[in-house]
């Protein structure tokens, strides 16, 4: 009787214990990845993006995170996300997502009595949480295609590419694309299928420069996955924190599918093909200046022309082009000569005037 006392007493404290944090597991998009269209990069619609309450819907390289929302004060706590459901067939984010975690078990007290909670998680021993938010793990949308190999040779006029896809997930993947040049194949990939793509694009070799562009691959599945729901298997619980005192969960979810990931369609956009030496273009401030000093050139070269026309119409006299130093040089002596005549004649006269 003693032995049943003490058992319920301690499953009372067990479980007052685990009223101590009251908070609510949250899920945010940290970052996007870059949509520009460029050759190594990804490309998607940034209309379907989507960020509402614990379910996200986001293109692969997306960064995820996972945190608690709650008030707390400096406490250091023990931390274990679950991100799959109790029956990972019945939903696994670690399938879309960057990282390998074990399939685990852990016990909490749940209404007066020991409850458990399985599936994949993951744990950390340590953390600090202040009052609010709080990010315990990020992690990055993985993409569903696998490049095994990009390679290609330029020989007589045609380049050879070899490309080498596969799909790394356990979903079927319909109607992918593939597209570059004026090759084009469209086909379904089975879960884990390998292909191979080999084709040859000609060029005009007597340009110095061939811009062939890239690749693109485009994967228009669309694929939502949930870690929790109330009415499936296991409980709707996603992270619990831990310390000296006891375990705590979270206040779960009413929701029939909670802690969703959605990866939507994205193009995957192959390095660029390029055959010959690009042109070596000018800097844009180069340009600039060099346009400058031409201006400056052209009004120097009309401005000597203007005056030179100028002069010629006011003396009444032909002077070939030359340049405005040259000119004004030819005026100057022309001007002494005239005033050294007129100073010649009066000397005569005055001369003249006085044998008289």
């Amino acid at each position: 009787m003693f032995s049943i006392l003490l058992s319920l007493f301690l499953l009372l404290i067990s479980s007052t214990l685990t009223q101590a944090f009251t908070y609510s597991s949250y899920m945010d998009i940290q970052s996007l990845p870059e949509n520009n269209g460029l050759p190594n990069s990804i490309s998607y619609n940034q209309e379907e993006v989507e960020d509402v309450g614990n379910m996200l819907k986001v293109p692969p390289l997306s960064e995820v995170i996972f945190g608690v929302d709650g008030e707390f004060n400096n406490d250091n706590v023990g931390f274990k996300i679950f991100l799959s459901k109790d029956n990972i067939y019945q939903g696994d984010l670690t399938k879309i997502l960057n990282i390998e975690l074990p399939y685990d078990e852990f016990p909490f007290v749940k209404d007066f009595s020991t409850a458990w909670r399985y599936g994949r998680s993951y744990v950390q021993e340590e953390t600090i949480l202040q009052s609010g938010k709080n990010p315990l793990l990020t992690v990055t949308v993985s993409e569903r295609l696998e490049v095994l190999e990009y390679s290609f040779d330029i020989s007589n006029g045609v380049v050879n590419v070899k490309t080498v896809l596969k799909n790394g997930t356990d979903m079927l993947l319909n109607n992918v694309e593939y597209v570059h040049d004026e090759f084009s194949l469209t086909k379904n990939y089975q879960p884990g299928e390998e292909y191979i793509y080999e084709y040859a694009i000609p060029y005009d070799e007597s340009l110095e420069y061939v811009d062939l562009a890239f690749p693109k691959v485009k994967d228009p599945n669309i694929k939502q996955i949930c870690a929790a729901g109330a009415y499936t298997t296991g409980n709707p619980h996603n992270i619990f924190l831990f310390n000296q005192y006891g375990v705590y969960h979270d206040i779960g979810t009413q929701e029939y599918e909670d802690f969703c990931i959605t990866q939507l369609g994205y193009t995957l956009n192959l390095g660029q093909i390029e055959v010959g030496e690009k042109p070596i273009e000018e800097p844009e401030e180069e340009k600039q200046v060099e346009e400058e000093k031409e201006k400056e050139e052209e009004v120097k070269d009309v401005g000597g022309d203007v005056k030179e026309k100028e002069i010629q119409e006011v003396l009444g006299i032909d002077i070939l082009p030359k340049t405005y130093r040259q000119t004004y040089g030819y005026i100057i002596l022309g001007i002494f000569l005239v005033a050294l005549g007129i100073l010649c004649y009066y000397l005569t006269n005055e001369n003249t005037n006085s044998d008289a």
